[in-house]
């Protein structure tokens, strides 16, 4: 972890001592996010100003007659609600038309509130009937944040619907109840009783309408919420502009500075190829001359091991001897083998040769892993002089080429490089100008 750490200060220093690496990190770093800044700003805040965008209302409706409500043409309702509503573009046309803008591109969406929309909607208290439904044509194709904007006109629509019926069917209800009380005794009880009825089933469809607004309602609140939390990031990112277009001053300014500087790294580099491909060559004179010391030193430790090595089996020979000759004493002694002392004495004579035995092991794996060591390293050290040998050549012929590649390749596309950045900062400038206003 540390060789590491240490490997990315190193490139972090040579980066800031290098202004043509400098100058292209930044420009990586810094040039596409401000390019999805811009991108992030055009489609920031779609739903500030979206009484622009375009929506046909087609009314079919013919309304209906209801011995429950008398008359209700909940369509024309509905249009004049929207009329008085700037959320979006209203546009108040036919079907065919409504149907034909949204296909040609004219109109974002087109909702169309059937002919027989009042009558489905009384029949939604009496039973007798259907629920009412509108048909909602969109053109997804022409912009790709409009469909969730006209998503919110239909959810308006579908509010001033419920708000016009509820209101018509209570003051229906109420009607009849005024109606009822009017009547004779025998006449009330039976009349009272089918109002009740009426009432209940109205009640229970009125619960079902209230809970769908409640809904509604609860969606359109947090709609709310999320504008005004647009709006205030809206003003921030107009701040981000502002400091977006100093930056990219500067970085204009830096621009013509690396300009200049790129001749002069050119040359730098050059140069340095140059001393760079006659280093390499006394390196590997060098390496050659270091690998025959290591060699020679390798060759004098082998010599010494060995004679080490030696003289310690000499001396656990030596050992064993003299365990066989006290084993041999201890056997033609007058001790009773039952005694303690016998015993005692057998008990470290086989503990004896129980080390015996350890440190022969011990010698015999000193004397694999020095020899596998000192084996190691010849081939380490004939290898490395053979790869410094390989890689001087081929290090030379590579200076030799990038020096090519510099001159006649790197430069010209830097060059070039540096031309279409300043093109791209320029347009940039213009872009954010445009964006600010």
């Amino acid at each position: 972890m540390h060789q590491v750490f240490a490997i990315f200060l190193r490139d972090v220093k040579r980066i800031l001592k290098n202004p043509v690496a400098l100058v292209v990190t930044l420009g990586v770093a810094i040039i596409p996010s401000l390019y999805a800044w811009c991108n992030i700003l055009a489609n920031w805040d779609p739903y500030a100003n979206t009484g622009n965008i375009q929506v046909a209302v087609a009314n079919e409706d013919k309304g209906t007659t209801s011995t429950l409500v008398g008359h209700l043409d909940a369509g024309q309702q509905t249009v004049n609600q929207l009329k008085k509503n700037h959320q979006l573009g209203w546009r108040f046309v036919p079907e065919q038309q409504a149907i034909e803008g949204v296909e040609s591109g004219k109109y974002y969406a087109a909702i169309v509130l059937p002919e027989d929309f009042s009558s489905r909607l009384i029949g939604t208290v009496t039973g007798k009937g259907d629920r009412p439904s509108i048909t909602y044509y969109i053109n997804e194709k022409l912009n790709a944040i409009a469909p969730k904007i006209t998503d919110t006109g239909a959810t308006t629509i579908d509010e001033q619907i419920n708000t016009t019926f509820v209101s018509s069917v209570a003051d229906a209800v109420a009607k009849e109840v005024k109606e009822a009380a009017g009547e004779t005794t025998g006449s009330m009880k039976s009349a009272q009783s089918d109002v009740i009825n009426d009432l209940t089933d109205t009640i229970n469809q009125l619960e079902t309408v209230q809970q769908q607004l409640r809904g509604t309602r609860s969606t359109l609140d947090k709609a709310l919420t999320t504008i005004d939390s647009a709006k205030q990031s809206n003003i921030a990112l107009a701040s981000g502009i502002t400091n977006s277009l100093d930056t990219v001053g500067k970085a204009s300014d830096l621009l013509s500075e690396t300009r200049t500087q790129t001749e002069r790294f050119s040359n730098t580099l050059v140069g340095a190829l140059d001393n760079g491909s006659t280093q390499l060559s006394g390196l590997q004179v060098n390496v050659s001359n270091a690998t025959g010391t290591v060699l020679s030193g390798l060759n004098t430790t082998q010599d010494a091991l060995d004679q080490v090595s030696s003289t310690m089996h000499h001396v656990n020979t030596t050992t064993g001897n003299v365990l066989d000759g006290v084993e041999k004493a201890l056997q033609a002694s007058q001790l009773d083998p039952n005694s303690q002392t016998y015993k005692d004495l057998s008990a470290q004579l086989a503990e004896a040769r129980k080390q015996l035995t350890f440190q022969q092991q011990r010698i015999d794996a000193f004397d694999q892993d020095t020899t596998a060591a000192i084996n190691a390293g010849k081939n380490t050290a004939n290898g490395f002089n053979d790869d410094v040998t390989t890689l001087a050549k081929n290090g030379t012929a590579s200076m030799t080429s990038a020096r090519t590649t510099i001159t006649g390749t790197v430069m010209p596309n830097l060059n070039t490089g540096l031309d279409t950045l300043s093109l791209a900062n320029g347009s940039l400038s213009g872009t954010l100008t445009t964006l600010q206003s």
